[in-house]
């Protein structure tokens, strides 16, 4: 009996609703259908492509588990999504601030792209892959890496330091990579290594870069990056930019892709009480303080760690705590 438009037998219409409304033309090849009528049905928008896929209902728009799907049919067997899809799938959505291709990893040797997603060959990664609605997919920190080699080197400093303020990438998950993917004969050595270096440093944007950089060509040294404090019973509870442990002096950079929303604002107040009444003398800046103002940033810091001092020699004692200027706390 010959088949409506846009019909197709039973066990290939079970088989798309299983894979998202989905077929890959081999499969469609297989289950009876001839090339002419997948040919036609294109031409008519009957259907349409997708990934090197078919979508048999074209009025649904493209949703995340859909493109998921379509790349890991289209990668074949053994293959795991990465990149922005994998992302998205796994509830993170960094598009507003980042641009990130669509990859597919595959056992073989690479080399198909279309305008929705491109295939590159598959390394060892750091964490094993996640399933998400059937779909395999590579784990956060392995995206990152997967795509740095890909993009340009601003949009490579931007992920990082992204993925290092997520907790994406810390310094043990870099020597880890460095070690899967480097001396496995993985190409692009020197993205990694960079990479490597930018995170280890415990740095989190570059504002904060900016800031070490600053103090340190002042002569003020001893700030340690990205240190944890714990409460009374040894769990973190808030971590300092830039940390004068000895001293007890904390630098925060508000920077406003992290910091510049109310729900941000009114957590780093309600971290900054916490520090305050531990013994913490809190100096909060913003890029643009510490492009424009440098010279005040360093006479802001080098009086608050001249009070310190003061204090820990018996000196200063009950004075009042002063403001560093434009009304940056310096509050302990």
């Amino acid at each position: 009996m010959r088949m409506r438009p846009g019909e197709i037998p039973a066990e290939l219409k079970r088989l798309s609703d299983q894979q998202c409304g989905l077929l890959t033309i081999e499969q469609a090849l297989a289950g009876g259908l001839k090339r002419r009528t997948i040919t036609r049905r294109l031409k008519r928008g009957t259907w349409k492509l997708e990934v090197g896929c078919l979508v048999l209902d074209p009025t649904i728009p493209p949703f995340p588990a859909r493109m998921g799907r379509a790349q890991a049919l289209w990668g074949g067997e053994g293959s795991i999504v990465s990149g922005r899809t994998a992302l998205a799938l796994q509830g993170h959505d960094l598009r507003q601030i980042l641009t990130i291709p669509r990859l597919v990893l595959v056992p073989r040797r690479p080399g198909r792209a279309n305008e929705f997603a491109r295939q590159v060959r598959c390394v060892d990664g750091i964490e094993p892959p996640k399933c998400v609605s059937g779909i395999p997919l590579r784990h956060v920190a392995d995206i990152v890496l997967d795509i740095l080699p890909l993009i340009d080197t601003a949009s490579r400093t931007a992920i990082v330091d992204t993925a290092t303020q997520l907790r994406w990438l810390t310094p043990d998950r870099m020597r880890r990579a460095i070690d899967t993917r480097v001396r496995k004969g993985a190409r692009h050595a020197t993205v990694l290594h960079a990479a490597a270096l930018r995170v280890g440093t415990g740095l989190d944007s570059e504002a904060e870069a900016k800031c070490l950089e600053v103090l340190a060509a002042a002569g003020l040294v001893g700030f340690e990056p990205g240190f944890v404090v714990e409460d009374p019973d040894g769990r973190p509870f808030a971590r300092i930019d830039l940390a004068h442990v000895p001293l007890r002096v904390a630098i925060e950079i508000d920077g406003w892709k992290f910091h510049g929303n109310p729900r941000a604002d009114a957590e780093d107040k309600a971290r900054q009480v916490e520090l305050s009444v531990r013994g913490w003398r809190v100096l909060r800046f913003t890029w643009g303080q510490l492009i424009g103002r440098s010279a005040w940033v360093v006479q802001s810091v080098r009086r608050a760690l001249d009070l310190e001092r003061e204090r820990l020699d018996g000196r200063g004692v009950g004075q009042a705590p002063e403001l560093a200027g434009d009304g940056t706390s310096c509050e302990r």
